[in-house]
């Protein structure tokens, strides 16, 4: 697969709508090696970065900043390289659980992996070119965020191993970990003390969740990284065996983060609901105003759990 995008001369790279660590990393880890072997890569995505991912980007060449420079980059693009576009070729590299609105071959999928940047160091020819700090230090931003820095069950034996050759690239964790994880904001502070007024529990099952209002965004100033996080709070209360945030988009449209923390699928609720993701961490985006959402979600919710006993 390193050689079908190697040989294209202008490759767009691009991922999914708020694009995360793991889309992030995956994405500049590419850049940064295409541009070494003289290929134009061109990061395009849907949506704005967040703040803390900034610096993937330094001694990359072209990332399309723009609607018209993004759609100017895919016009001329030799390939397409797509994490989870038209008259393009397309590689897929992914490593969440195909589903039927998946993108077809040729792919990259694993859904074993820990990250989509664990599957972008198996591509690479590290034999014929060792990775760069520039190129490690992308794939320990993928690998570190999906596995919640090394705590989720997603974290393997082959994670580690991935990280300790990209600590031996240069990667030093303790100047990563203030950039990733040490860029509170009073704005992001202040909607966690909102949200977190909000938090609610379903009496008969071990739900929690909480409601992040647009209004409550555009009070506080907040951006999209100051959400980040958020859905870990009512996740770690003590027996709530799924959490879920809700987040209000428009009048009729709302954003469902959920996550599990053990035995229920949260990916199958998501699917139900039109999104999708992992066992433990998943999402969807709903047509509903904020209260339908969290009426769907629960209703959905509640048919794979068990009630409390008395």
């Amino acid at each position: 697969m390193w050689e079908v995008i190697r040989s294209c001369q202008r490759v767009v790279l691009t991922t999914h709508i708020n694009a995360d660590g793991d889309g992030i990393g995956s994405q500049t880890a590419l850049a940064h090696r295409l541009q070494r072997f003289g290929t134009a890569p061109v990061i395009v995505n849907p949506t704005r970065l967040p703040e803390p991912y900034l610096f993937l980007l330094q001694g990359l060449e072209a990332f399309a900043i723009s609607q018209r420079a993004g759609r100017e980059a895919l016009d001329s693009a030799d390939l397409v390289v797509v994490q989870r576009l038209g008259d393009k070729p397309v590689v897929v590299v992914d490593h969440h659980p195909p589903t039927d609105r998946s993108l077809g071959d040729p792919a990259v999928r694993d859904p074993s992996a820990s990250s989509t940047g664990e599957l972008v160091y198996e591509m690479l020819d590290l034999e014929a070119e060792p990775l760069s700090r520039q190129e490690a230090d992308g794939l320990y931003v993928a690998i570190a965020t999906d596995t919640g820095s090394f705590r989720f069950s997603n974290t393997s034996v082959r994670a580690h191993e991935i990280a300790a050759r990209l600590l031996e690239s240069g990667v030093q964790p303790e100047a990563m970990y203030p950039r990733l994880y040490g860029q509170l904001t009073a704005r992001g502070l202040a909607l966690l003390r909102t949200a977190l007024e909000n938090l609610e529990q379903d009496p008969d099952y071990r739900i929690a969740w909480v409601t992040i209002r647009q209004a409550d965004v555009e009070r506080h100033g907040a951006r999209a990284a100051d959400l980040d996080g958020v859905v870990e709070y009512p996740r770690r209360m003590k027996g709530i065996e799924v959490a879920f945030v809700l987040r209000e988009l428009g009048p009729a449209q709302t954003k469902v983060s959920l996550r599990s923390t053990g035995r229920v699928d949260v990916n199958a609720v998501a699917r139900e609901l039109g999104g999708g993701g992992h066992v433990r961490a998943a999402g969807a985006v709903l047509s509903l105003p904020v209260g339908e959402a969290a009426d769907a979600t629960l209703e959905a919710l509640r048919r794979v759990m068990d009630p409390l006993e008395d």
